[in-house]
Order: structure tokens, then sequence, then C-alpha cells
């Protein structure tokens, strides 16, 4: 019998080889197609056979079968034997290797308190009967194990596999970069505050029910290049210590599993899980949890590639981030809790895109942060969706709204990012509604579709108010339009318009030319007074328009400034405003005529025009 568990390293190529430090040797005779017991003494050289206890090295190829089988409580301890600065290693070519434990409490491990290496090209490692394959079992800094899959298939029928740690602790390492890896769980870190496991997943297929990332120590799993992760129930990053789950350059993952549980980070309390998705795809398809209401940390960060929930919601809990600086993050809903969440939503670059449920929230207002700080929050659903935040802040880089055709209600407060301008731009051929108090004191954009003010936010602070094509509407029935800085582009404003002390039209843009149309029911459509002036440009032979289909009021102090009128062909008039009802008031002031041009109310038509000299019709000349 073997029983000095020193061992070194043996390595033959077409035989199975066992050595011990002791200087005997003996040779396991597997002949290529064969299935030969471990324990049978005819198949070894010397006759003797090794303590199936205590193999510690070994290294085989070809097609032999390799059958491992302790009897009552005896465990297999694979590349070392049990003692501190122990080194031991198996290589395994093809053949297959059988672990097959009948003790209740059997498991096999690599790295039993020394440092264990296995590593399989090809062939078949299987451990049975739902036992537990260890890689660094215990003893902190000296229970290391690592397990190299190259090729070939590591099986762990119904059992559990192990990396770093058992009571005493223990580090262990997995780096797949081709093959086949499957079992029921994998934990990495498991028990003992002293463990470590790592997973580096770069080429072929993981596949597992459970996956714990940093059970009681901490834990990291790398999924990148062509690596290929299923967990088909479960995974928790960060359960019950620190876990690290990083995705990248183009790699699929998929999580499985029942609505709300597929993928949790930050699982329990005094945990910490962080997701980095860097490129590839991220697929928990039935849904995310950060974060837990016993005070678990859970962080996502979206670098690029794409996260994917389309079947289940984000659920946000304690002191939970959701952080996209580019890529897409798409969910069929984003949920808080209304009784422990304190994080926030930060969105700087990329998509945060919402499918049916959208975003709901009974949180109050101090404990939620959603910023908008670049990104875009895009509708994916085939109806209106709605976003029910509290409170969101916006910053001078400003919020992206892609109503996605469908349409997108917004509740919440819209304000300024402590010390900036925030500013909003709509996207999308449908409706995006704002019905909460939007003070936010940037740019409003709407570049397509309609921009709808409901009762409660009148964007009264928004510096500018821009209509980017004719296609495009600011519907403003439900409340009286005080426009503090201006309103301009190309399209339709549904509503009163009040053009405050200090504010401007400007129809097609500024310094660009267009119309700007104006409809209300109202008999004033239009107020421009104390100081509102209306901005007109000019290009060859034509210039901007404002048509007010109602009512014309210019209050006192009202202004009108024309640029680069030589453009224009004199001996026409040129229509700059046009109304259905009527007009009462006058421009008190005018710039930018220069000799020559007139500006010209013409009632019997309802417009004002600009001309050079008069063109053969009466003109009541201002």
């Amino acid at each position: 019998m073997i029983t000095n568990r020193v061992m070194k390293l043996v390595c033959l190529v077409g035989v199975a080889a066992l050595a011990a430090g002791n200087g005997l040797a003996a040779t396991f005779i597997g002949a290529v197609g064969a299935t030969n017991e471990w324990e049978t003494a005819g198949n070894w050289l010397p006759v003797a056979v090794p303590d199936r206890a205590y193999i510690e090295v070994y290294s085989f190829s070809g097609n032999p079968t390799a059958r491992i089988t302790t009897q009552s409580n005896t465990n297999l301890f694979f590349c070392t034997a049990n003692g501190n600065g122990s080194y031991g290693s198996i290589l395994q070519n093809g053949g297959t290797m059988v672990y097959e434990p009948t003790g209740t409490y059997s498991y096999c491990s690599i790295g039993q308190a020394g440092s264990g290496i296995y590593t399989i090209n090809g062939g078949t490692l299987a451990v049975t009967l739902g036992k537990t394959l260890y890689a660094g079992y215990y003893s902190p800094g000296t229970g290391q194990g690592t397990l190299n899959i190259n090729g070939g298939s590591v099986l762990i029928d119904g059992g559990k596999f192990i990396a770093g740690g058992e009571t005493w602790g223990g580090t262990g390492y997995v780096y797949q970069a081709a093959g086949l890896f499957r079992g029921a769980t994998n934990i990495l870190a498991n028990f003992a505050s002293a463990s470590y496991g790592y997973y580096s997943l770069t080429g072929g297929t993981s596949i597992w029910d459970f996956v714990q990332i940093g059970k009681a120590a901490a834990g990291r799993m790398e999924v990148a290049n062509t690596g290929y992760l299923v967990v088909t129930n479960s995974l928790r990053v960060g359960a019950g210590n620190v876990g690290d789950l990083v995705v990248s350059n183009g790699n699929i993952y998929t999580v499985l599993g029942s609505v709300g549980s597929a993928l949790v980070v930050g699982d329990s309390a005094g945990s910490t899980g962080t997701v980095t998705l860097v490129g590839g795809l991220l697929n928990a398809d039935k849904g995310m949890q950060l974060g837990s209401s016993g005070g678990g940390y859970g962080r996502v960060v979206v670098k690029g590639g794409e996260s994917r929930s389309l079947n289940g919601s984000l659920w946000m809990n304690g002191p939970s981030e959701l952080l996209i600086s580019n890529g897409v993050y798409n969910t069929s809903a984003i949920k808080f809790n209304n009784t422990t969440y304190t994080g926030s939503v930060y969105l700087s670059g990329g998509t945060l895109a919402v499918g049916w449920q959208g975003i709901l929230t009974n949180v109050i207002s101090a404990k939620n942060n959603f910023v908008f700080d670049g990104g875009t929050f895009s509708n994916i659903n085939t109806a209106l969706i709605p976003m029910n935040l509290p409170s969101a802040s916006v910053s001078s880089n400003g919020a992206v709204i892609d109503d996605g055709g469908y349409g997108i209600s917004i509740s919440s407060v819209l304000n300024d990012v402590a010390g900036q301008a925030g500013k909003l731009v709509k996207k999308g051929s449908n409706t995006l509604t704002l019905s909460g108090a939007c003070t936010y004191s940037g740019s409003t954009t709407v570049s397509n579709g309609t921009l709808k003010v409901a009762a409660g936010c009148a964007i009264t602070n928004s510096s500018l108010i821009t209509l980017a094509s004719s296609t495009t509407t600011a519907d403003v029935r439900a409340v009286t339009f005080n426009l503090v800085n201006g309103l301009g582009g190309n399209g339709t404003v549904a509503g009163q318009v009040i053009a405050q002390a200090g504010s401007g039209l400007y129809p097609g843009g500024a310094n660009a030319v267009g119309t700007l149309t104006l409809t209300n029911a109202a008999s004033s459509t239009l107020t421009l007074t104390n100081n509102g002036t209306l901005y007109i440009d000019v290009t060859t032979n034509t210039s901007d328009r404002l048509v007010v289909k109602g009512g014309l009021d210019l209050g006192p102090n009202a202004a009108l400034t024309i640029s680069s009128l030589p453009k224009l062909n004199s001996t026409e008039p040129y229509p700059i405003i046009t109304y259905t009802g009527t007009m009462t008031g006058h421009f008190s002031q005018t710039n930018g005529l220069t000799t020559g041009w007139h500006v010209v109310e013409d009632p019997a038509n309802s417009r004002v025009v600009i001309y050079g000299r008069a063109p053969g019709f009466v003109l009541t000349i201002q």
C-alpha cells in the first residue's frame, strides 16, 4: 500500500500511471477501449493495488476507463496528499475517469490541504451518485485546487462543484477554454470566510441548475470570448458575501428559472453582488433582482452589449444600483420596493428599454434617485407604458425619451441635477405625456411625434422648446403654456401660448427657416407681450412663418427681430404671421429692418408681412 502522501507529477502518454513520493511507481494498464476497475490487482504493475483513498498523481490518454469506487465514508483526494506543502497533478487526454462513492459523506477533491491540478484535454471526468467535487478543500493558503478544462467533459451527476473552501477555507480555480462542464450546483467560495473561488469561462459550455458566486467569502466568475454559460434555475451573485460576475466580448449568458428568482445580485443581508456587462448578451429571461429586503447590496453596470429580461421584471431593493453608460438594458418592467429601496438608476449613455409594465414604484421622493445623464429611455412594448417614479433628475447631458411609436406617460417630477440645466429630447412617432411637476431649466426638443404637457406640468422653466420637424406637436391643451425663454421649431403646439418677458418664438428654430403652428379653440391662442420677441430668420427668397389658428394678441412691448433681409426678393410680400381670429395690439419695436424694408399688417388677409416695395395691394404701414 502507498501511505506517503507527498507526491510529484508523473505524466505518461498512452497509459495510465500513478507514482508515489517514496520512489515507488505503479502503472495502470488500460487497453484502448477497455473498461478496467481501478482496484483490480491484475491491472497494475507492480501487482499491488495503490490505496484507492489516497490516489495522488495520475496521467492517462487514449480510451481506457479508470473506475474508482470508495466504500463507507472514504474520500478521494485528487492531486495532493493530505498535508500542507504537498503537490500533485492529473492530466487527462482521453478515456474516462469515474468516481463512484458509496459512502454517505464521501466526496472528491482537487487540492486537499495542498496544491492540486486536474487538467482535462479530452475524455470524460465523471463524479456520480450526487456527490461533490471540490477544488481547494481546506486550510487557508495551502488548500488550493485548479481545474483546467481544455476539452472533453466534466460531469457531476446530480451533485455539486465547489471552488474554494469547506469549513476551514481554501482556494479554488476553474479555467475553461473548451469542452463541457455540467452539474447541479456550482458554488464559488463556500462556507469559510478565508476561502476564495474563481471561474474563468472563455470557451466551451457550462450548464448548471444553480450557481452561487461568493457564498461565504469572495467569489468571481468571468464569462468571455466564446464561453457559453446556462443556468436553468437560479444564479446568486453575492450569495452571502462578495460576488462578481463579468460578461464580455460577445458571450451568451442565459438564466432561466421562475419569474423573479432567476438572477439575484446581492442576495442577503451583508452580501454585495456586482454584475458588469462589457459586451455580448446577458439573458436573465425571467427577471433580475438587485439587493434584498434584508440589506443586501446589488449593482449592475452596463458598459456595452445587451442585458435582456423580457419575461420578467427588474426588482430593486435596498441600496441597489443600475448604472448604464453604453449598450442596452431591456426589461419588461422596473419595480422598486417601497419599503427598503434607497438606491439609484443612473442612465449616462446607452439605452434603458422597458416593456409592458413600465416603471412602477410607491417609494417616497427622498428615497429615490433616478438620473438622466445622456442615455435614452425607450418603450419596447406594443402599447403605452407608464413611468411612475416620484422624481427624477435631468442633467445638462439630457434625458432622451423615445416612445417607440407606442407612447410613454411620465408622472414623475423632472428636475435639474444640482448645478446643471437639465434638458429633454423627445423621440418616437407617438406621444410623450408629462404630468408631473417639470422644473428642469434646460431646453426641450421634440424631434418626432407629440409632446403632451398635462395638468401639473407646465415646463415653465425650460429655456427653449424646439419642434424639430413639421410632423412634431407640442400638445398643451390642459394648461396655459407660460414660456419663460422660448418656443421654436417646425411643428404644431396645441394650447394657449403666452410668451412672457424675455421669452422668444422661433419658427423653424433658432437660425433656421421653418413654420411653427399654434392651434387652439380659445379666442386668443398667442399672447406675445412684456418684451416677448418673435424671431424671424430668412434665406434666399423664403422666410420663417408663424401660423396662428386663433387670435393674435401683441400686447405692450411685443418685439420683432428679423435677420438677413437682403436675401429676399424686395418685390414680393413675405407673410411672417398668419392668423384665423382677430389681431390686437402692435409690435412696439422692430429690429433688423434695413433701408427700404417694412413690416406691414394686412388685416384683410389676416396676416403680417415684410416687404421691400408695395406689390399692388392695399397695405397698412406701421
